[in-house]
């Protein structure tokens, strides 16, 4: 990466202002850089991002916009919010409307479909070790593990209801009691589908090991 600091911006600051930075830390780029690579001048592009030393924003133009798009791979509409696709793909903005899902996310999926089997996949555990595993059925490829988890309704509403208990000091109870017990139960449903999906599992897991010569 080029840059020696990270472009700052406070979390209130208009979209176009947050995501042109994330963008320019995300690439390594400099504001110098970016003038240089779309024709608007840095002082605008500063004015843009962080206004002036009182904080003040001049709103951009939508030429200028459209040309720090253009030099930073994204759509206008990404820049101002109005997608959360960056790339300007007609056919990834459709998927990405009808599932509700923000492009990183389509992003990942595309990428565990693309395992085989025999694939082995390393999966962070820490920032000092990892997990291997390889893809030896259908059955533990991830995008048929995802897919058991989102054909589960009460196992994604454990998760929604997990995600969205929060602890506030004002709140009559205490809600960490509460997001206690919807792990505890989290945990024997997922319990319930495993046991009901190692059978074949193990089944097509052997399959996959005797065409090495191996015995069950």
């Amino acid at each position: 990466m080029k840059y020696d600091k990270l472009i700052e911006v406070e979390d209130n600051a208009p979209t176009y202002s947050r995501r042109i930075a994330h963008l320019l830390n995300e690439q390594g780029l400099t504001q110098e850089d970016l003038a240089i690579m779309s024709g608007v001048s840095k002082s605008s592009i500063t004015a843009w991002i962080q206004g002036d030393k009182h904080g003040r924003r001049t709103e951009p133009k939508i030429i200028g916009l459209n040309d720090v798009a253009k030099a930073l791979g994204v759509t206008v509409d990404y820049l101002i919010g109005n997608t959360d696709v960056k790339q300007p793909n007609i056919k990834l903005q459709a998927i990405s409307n009808y599932t509700g899902l923000v492009e990183s996310s389509l992003e990942f999926l595309k990428k565990i479909n693309s395992y085989k089997i025999g694939d082995y996949i390393s999966m962070p555990v820490s920032s000092e070790k990892n997990i291997q595993s390889q893809v030896t059925c259908e059955f533990d490829h991830p995008s048929y593990i995802l897919n058991l988890l989102l054909n589960n309704p009460h196992i994604m509403g454990l998760i929604h209801s997990y995600m969205c208990v929060f602890n506030d000091d004002d709140y009559k109870y205490y809600q960490g009691d509460r997001g206690s017990a919807i792990l505890f139960e989290l945990m024997l449903e997922l319990r319930k589908l495993r046991d009901g999906f190692q059978p074949y599992y193990k089944e097509a897991f052997y399959q996959f090991y005797k065409k090495d010569g191996e015995k069950e």
